[in-house]
């Protein structure tokens, strides 16, 4: 009795440990470590095991080493005892603890591990968390095809095993998944499914991070308001459990909300607050975010000095973080930074070093792309397949029904045969002419069957023709558009590093009939770049781009990106770029990026076309149903045959730029496809020689 009730003391204390480790996972200090080793001292092998699972999972975002140093553990003594499911957790807990050294390598091989184990012991619930830790990796990693499987994988096991925390890790992170592809409305969807299982299982770590995912989705979706609503939410929760990790990503998404909209100085103190938090951890990915966000909030502040030590910090931490993106800006921000310091020199290699990383981080989203593209492809041949199926099976069963219905006309018929067997004492006249009109049915109906089986086999033929010719077409189709990127790719590096050349020799002391050959140069490499872009852009829209995601836009924010984007252009030529400042601002439902892009083709086409001293107007208004941006020059105009072929790609118009600038033929027609996806419409009023006004048209609602 004694020794049983030490043994239930044991089991209390461990117990009594673990809920005290996990409810302050990130405030570990040498208090902590007394209990452990108190708590160790009075356990059993596998009460150890756990009391290391628990060590193991709570040092996971402040100090990973820790978490790797006690799953080891936690496998060693496992692997003796036999405890399977626990080894299973072990090496999942491995996983997640390089995870956040940013080791992908080894955190792929565990998670393997996990998967493998716990399926060779049927451990359920550790193999579906093993596929969803595989499912985040391929995602981190950009396999998102992969991602989706074993996120799919996942969320099938737990649902299976009524594993509502596991199903909401799974939400959580398809959540990730569709809002790294555009697919905002789907991405919401799985993030308050992600809330709401939170929410009833009362795991607050856990709610707070979901609602972190929750609010990113909403700033997404341009619902700003919304995310910073669950922003403050979630941040109340972190300060319940003092998870200074939650606070510190929190802090961070809050300073990026206030750098969206201007407000530098807020943005800073949000960054502050979190570095001061995050800098005690060794979680990589988080501080180079939050160094980045500190630098561009300072730089904006006008204080270039402590800009450039946070964008210095992001570069030196590069390789452990992996985080190309933010790598990539910093160089931008720091090319701006030298060139106020008249630093050209410096500024230009920032700047190559951003084209660099900038066409590697474009052409891996290109073939993202291209990948997205092929798998919708691969799912509409199979649904194709499946119908051709249908279709067979419809047809199979028609002829057994035909068979059906020719066994019972033969049994009838052998009935008659029967009767008139009977009855051939009685009527034998009678019953030979009988006989006479049956076989005739008889020949009749084998004739029907002949041509029913030459008609199917003509049918099969043709299918498999077909099929045939579908998968040429297909193969045509995609060496093509990987012969166009791979070109477009090797010709946009060295048509930057002539623009970038031509850039730092304008800075240089030149002859005037020198410095014409360099801009000359500037512009050609500018224009063969802009074609490329353009080339791709097109295909981009006509194959594969179907799906537009819509939100809502501000006619205001769009005419002033615009004139912002193009007042220096205007000024350089002297053209004097006029905005309409009365305008009121009105809301629709549509693509934020299709609109710039329109409209920066149109003015861009204004200011090209427009004579020194002349005047480009941008304008907005509205009736009930539409909603009309004007784009209005004082140029050369266009001639009626002009207007009859302009929206053609690669047409050569009357007109010619003023100012010697190039032009590709393609502007207007990437006008006029993005306005085909925006259901929207575009008017011209022009006559020759007394300038134009472009019109584009488009829907308040595209719903």
């Amino acid at each position: 009795m004694i020794g049983y009730t030490r043994h239930i003391g044991r089991k209390l204390a461990v117990l009594i440990f673990l809920l005290g480790t996990y409810t302050h996972s990130l405030c570990q200090n040498n208090n902590l470590i007394d209990s452990l080793n108190a708590t160790l001292e009075i356990s059993q092998d596998e009460d150890k095991v756990d009391a290391f699972l628990g060590l193991a999972w709570a040092y996971r975002k402040s100090d990973a080493d820790s978490t790797i140093y006690y799953a080891n553990k936690a496998i060693e003594i496992g692997r003796v005892l036999g405890l399977t499911n626990k080894v299973a957790t072990a090496y999942n807990f491995l996983g997640l603890g390089y995870h956040y050294l940013g080791n992908d390598f080894e955190s792929e091989k565990h998670y393997i591990m996990a998967l493998e184990y716990s399926e060779e012991f049927q451990d359920s619930s550790q193999y579906a968390h093993a596929a969803n830790n595989l499912g985040k990796y391929y995602l981190r990693s950009g396999d998102f095809v992969k991602a989706y499987e074993y996120y799919q994988l996942a969320s099938n096991v737990f649902d299976k095993i009524n594993d509502k925390d596991g199903l909401a890790f799974t939400y959580k992170g398809l959540s990730e998944l569709f809002r790294f592809q555009n697919d905002f409305e789907k991405a919401l969807e799985m993030s308050e499914n992600a809330v709401r299982i939170r929410l009833q299982l009362g795991n607050t770590e856990d709610l707070v991070s979901s609602m972190i995912e929750h609010a990113s989705v909403y700033d997404m979706l341009g619902q700003h308001k919304n995310a910073l609503k669950e922003y403050l939410a979630a941040k109340s929760q972190s300060e319940i459990i003092n998870d200074e990790i939650g606070i510190a990503r929190i802090n961070i998404g809050i300073s990026e909300y206030y750098f969206k909209r201007g407000d530098y100085a807020n943005a800073v103190s949000f960054g502050e607050r979190a570095l001061s938090l995050a800098s005690n951890t060794r979680n990589a990915s988080l501080i180079t975010n939050i160094n980045f966000d500190l630098g561009r909030a300072f730089f904006g502040l006008g204080d270039i000095g402590k800009a450039k030590s946070y964008f210095d910090l992001v570069l030196s931490k590069a390789e452990l973080s992996r985080e190309l993106v933010y790598e990539r800006e910093s160089y931008f921000y720091l090319s701006k930074i030298s060139k106020k310091e008249n630093n050209i020199q410096k500024a230009y290699e920032y700047l190559k070093k951003y084209d660099a990383l900038k066409n590697k981080i474009d052409y891996d989203e290109a073939a993202r792309k291209i990948q997205r593209i092929e798998i919708r492809a691969d799912l509409e041949n199979k649904e194709k397949e499946n119908e051709l199926l249908k279709a067979n099976d419809l047809n199979n069963k028609e002829l057994i029904k035909n068979q059906a219905i020719q066994s019972n006309v033969l049994m009838f018929i052998g009935f008659l045969v029967f009767c008139v067997a009977l009855f051939l004492w009685y009527e034998v006249r009678r019953g030979k002419k009988r006989n006479v009109e049956l076989r005739s049915k008889i020949v009749t109906i084998s004739n029907q069957n002949e041509e029913v089986n030459s008609l199917k086999e003509d049918t099969e033929a043709k299918n498999e023709h077909l099929s045939f010719k579908n998968i040429e077409l297909q193969e045509l189709n995609a060496e093509k558009d990987n012969i166009m990127h791979v070109v477009a790719h090797d010709l946009r590096s060295p048509l930057n590093n002539v623009k970038g050349l031509s850039q730092i020799l304008d800075y240089t002391d030149l002859k005037e009939d020198q410095r014409t050959l360099v801009s000359t140069m500037h512009q050609v490499a500018q224009g063969g770049i802009n074609l490329i872009t353009d080339l791709l852009d097109i295909t981009s829209l006509q194959y594969g781009m179907k799906d537009v995601d819509i939100t809502e836009v501000s006619t205001i924010d769009i005419i002033n990106f615009t004139y912002e984007s193009h007042a220096e252009s205007a000024d350089l030529k002297q053209i004097k770029l006029i905005r309409d400042k009365a305008n009121i601002d009105v809301k629709l439902n549509s693509n934020e990026n299709y609109l710039k892009r329109i409209l920066d083709n149109l003015t861009s086409n204004a200011i090209k076309f427009s004579p020194k001293g002349g005047e480009v107007g941008l304008t907005s208004s509205e009736d009930d149903s539409n909603v009309y941006f004007s784009v209005k020059d004082n140029g050369p105009g266009f001639s009626e045959k002009d207007k009859e072929k302009m929206y053609e790609k690669f047409t050569r118009l009357s007109a010619q730029p003023t100012d010697g600038e190039s032009s590709n033929g393609l502007g207007l027609a990437i006008i006029k496809t993005l306005l085909q996806q925006l259901n929207g419409a575009i008017r011209l009023e022009s006559e020759q020689d007394k300038g134009s006004e472009f019109t584009v048209i488009l829907p308040k609602s595209m719903g």
